[in-house]
């Protein structure tokens, strides 16, 4: 039975490495010879590192962390002291590395109230860096503080967007809604009808009163009729009872129609409208659109007084684009509410264009090239007749071109349109009109290069036909002309 050995020291590498005793007196006697002031032991003796008869201390009562060998800047005063790795520091000029470096200043130790209860790592970590150097501590504290900070930070804003913010921000909202709609119905509304009573009452028989200086003009194609209180356009061609009842009254007129649509911008309803003669003249006017624009508010109202209504535009500008080959629901009538030179409410009534909206025809409908090539030119010959007439529609999305059923485009909705005379706002507000038809393209490239390209193609052929035009001799063209 062989005899017990006793556990050899960590600090003697002998058993492991053959040979360390004569490499590290080899190092000691070549670290004596250093310029640095450094205490070293004579050549022929072995450091106390080495000597196997000096008496290994005991072992301490707690583990010691041997940071000074796995960090490089670590104190020299360690709890265990090695000299050959003493001698390497003297030999690299660091040994009064302390002394070199600025101290910091004195700071008191963080106490145990001041620390985080958050991380049961925090403890752990402010243990170990009381027991460390200065800077260490500082490190250790700065790191924990501001990471531990925008984590809290982070967590509590991540649970208010999950949790409480939908159902808090929601219900302010409905709640704040609530109130204000309480006020304006309990409040405002019967004060503001109680004091408006008189008001509506005389302004309800108002045009009834036979004015003497009512007046109606009847033309061939579109007749007048006015009075103070209010002006009525309208084809010749419409039915006199129809006309009678836009006199009269159109809010009863639109709400006895089907309605539509309805906000607080107009609303739109479906109408009887009965051709009065036999010539097929209103074959499509069967039903009508009886359009009415509200006023938007005191401001709105003052400001456009003396302009044109949106009813008036509807009707103007949808007679023009027709005597100019545009396709656009034929205007009947056009209603307003005057009070002298000074306009208010409005109303239009149009054919019922029967079709189906552009986005939702290409959506539907498979076309091959030759078909989309022609719908396109047709866009492309509404676009250019728009140039010519300097009118820019105001809200050409794609939505307000409706296809019919012969697959003939047409234009709609002309409440917003408007003729520039200037190039500074015309070139602006139609580069807008493309804009937002081009829009309705993003996600089909296909489609927004057919019409970009029918649009230019259009262009170089009207170029061409101007070229033409002019190098004809002047009679011919007077010729053609007449």
């Amino acid at each position: 039975m062989t005899a017990h050995q006793t556990n050899p020291s960590n600090d003697d590498p002998s058993p492991v490495i053959p040979g360390f005793e004569e490499i590290a007196q080899h190092l000691s006697q070549q670290f004596s010879t250093s310029t640095n002031e450094v205490a070293t032991s004579p050549p022929t003796s072995l450091p106390t590192y080495l000597d196997r008869s000096t008496k290994v201390p005991a072992a301490p009562t707690r583990p010691v962390f041997r940071v000074d060998a796995a960090h490089p800047f670590a104190s020299p005063t360690s709890t265990i002291s090695n000299p050959v790795l003493q001698q390497v520091r003297a030999a690299f000029g660091r040994v009064n590395s302390q002394a070199a470096v600025e101290p910091l200043p004195h700071r008191e130790p963080l106490h145990a109230r001041d620390r985080f209860a958050g991380d049961p790592r925090d403890d752990v970590r402010l243990q170990w860096a009381d027991g460390a150097e200065l800077w260490w501590h500082f490190d250790v504290e700065a790191r924990m503080v501001d990471r531990e900070t925008l984590w809290i930070t982070e967590k509590f804003e991540e649970f208010f967007l999950r949790y409480l913010k939908p159902v808090w921000w929601g219900r302010f909202v409905e709640g704040i809604n609530d109130f204000l709609s309480m006020i304006h119905n309990e409040l405002i509304q019967p004060v503001w009808s109680f004091v408006t009573a008189p008001i509506r009452a005389i302004a309800h028989l108002i045009p009834d009163i036979d004015w003497p200086w009512n007046f109606e003009l009847r033309g061939a194609n579109v007749s007048l009729k006015q009075s103070p209180f209010r002006r009525i356009v309208f084809d010749s061609q419409l039915a006199s009872q129809v006309v009678e009842r836009l006199w009269d009254d159109p809010d009863e007129f639109l709400a006895a129609g089907q309605t539509l649509t309805q906000d607080d911008y107009g609303a739109v309803a479906r109408v009887p409208v009965k051709a009065p003669t036999t010539d097929g003249h209103f074959r499509n006017a069967a039903v009508g659109l009886l359009k009415r624009f509200n006023l938007r508010g005191v401001t709105h109202t003052l400001t456009r007084l003396l302009l044109f209504t949106r009813g008036s535009r509807s009707w103007t500008y949808g007679r023009e684009m027709l005597d100019a080959g545009v396709g656009t629901a034929r205007p009947l009538a056009m209603v307003e509410d005057r009070l002298g030179p000074f306009r208010f409410q409005s109303f239009v009534l149009t054919e019922q264009v029967d079709g189906t909206p552009l986005p939702e025809f290409l959506a539907t409908t498979t076309l091959n090239s030759l078909e989309l090539d022609r719908l396109a030119g047709q866009f492309a010959r509404i676009w250019h007749t728009l140039g010519e007439l300097r009118i820019v529609h105001g809200a050409m999305h794609a939505s307000n071109f409706v296809v019919t059923p012969d697959r003939q485009l047409k234009l709609i909705n002309l409440d917003g349109t408007w003729r520039h005379w200037f190039d500074l706002t015309f070139l602006h507000r139609r580069d807008r009109d493309w804009l937002r038809f081009m829009k309705a393209w993003r996600g089909q490239p296909e489609t927004g290069a057919a019409f970009r390209a029918a649009v230019a193609r259009h262009f170089e052929e009207v170029q061409v036909a101007q070229r033409q035009l002019i190098s004809q001799p002047l009679p011919m063209r007077l010729q053609r002309a007449a």
